[in-house]
């Protein structure tokens, strides 16, 4: 008959030549290491990228302003502002009036458009809500070549004068034609996540 000891190395696959099990320590039988396929190295790495792309994903802002109500030159009443601008990160909760500095950003008024690649001159200042919304806003866009420009604004007290949308044609002449819109500011929504498009993945042509 075989001993306790034998039947443990037994079931562990070794012997007694091994040597007795040490006073109060017990003999563990050792882990054999676990095999990894290609697919489940290949799966590994698609999860860890995927994973690290949404936590360094970019956000969104977007404005979408009303019609214009006065108008002149090439601007008409269904001209309005638009705009959308990206941030590495979402702005966050009560935000006070702050300047900030967009990753790209593309703005029309319906007959110019600018980009952040754009020969112009920009100012970003926003503030937040308690839940992170754009709440109050003076952004302005001055193109450098010559005076066009695009602004919208809407800051305390909300009068004329400090809120409206505004597209500016500058002729050759110096003459402004414009679009405005006052004391109606359009509406914002965002932050809206980015996802990002994951790059190719070493080792995801290997078989099974």
């Amino acid at each position: 008959m075989k001993s306790k000891l034998s039947a443990a190395l037994a079931a562990c696959g070794g012997s007694e030549r091994a040597g007795p099990a040490r006073p109060g320590i017990e003999r563990a039988c050792p882990m054999k290491p676990s095999k990894l396929t290609p697919s489940t190295v290949v799966l590994v790495a698609a999860l860890s990228a995927l994973g690290a792309a949404n936590a360094n994903a970019d956000v969104m802002y977007s404005y979408l302003g009303n019609d214009f109500t006065n108008v002149s030159g090439p601007y008409t009443t269904s001209d309005h502002v638009t705009l959308s601008f990206t941030l590495a990160s979402a702005l966050g909760d009560n935000l006070p009036l702050s300047t900030v500095v967009p990753l790209t950003f593309t703005i029309t008024d319906g007959v110019n458009t600018f980009t952040n690649t754009s020969q112009i001159t920009s100012y970003f200042a926003l503030s937040t809500t308690s839940v992170g919304s754009i709440d109050t806003w003076q952004i302005e866009i001055d193109e450098n070549t010559c005076c066009t420009s695009i602004s919208t604004k809407s800051l305390p007290p909300f009068d004329s004068t400090s809120q409206f949308d505004q597209g500016v044609v500058t002729d050759t002449l110096g003459f402004n034609t414009r679009g405005t819109v006052s004391v109606a500011p359009g509406a914002w929504t965002g932050p809206t996540e980015i996802s990002g498009v994951p790059g190719p993945i070493a080792g995801a042509g290997l078989p099974g």
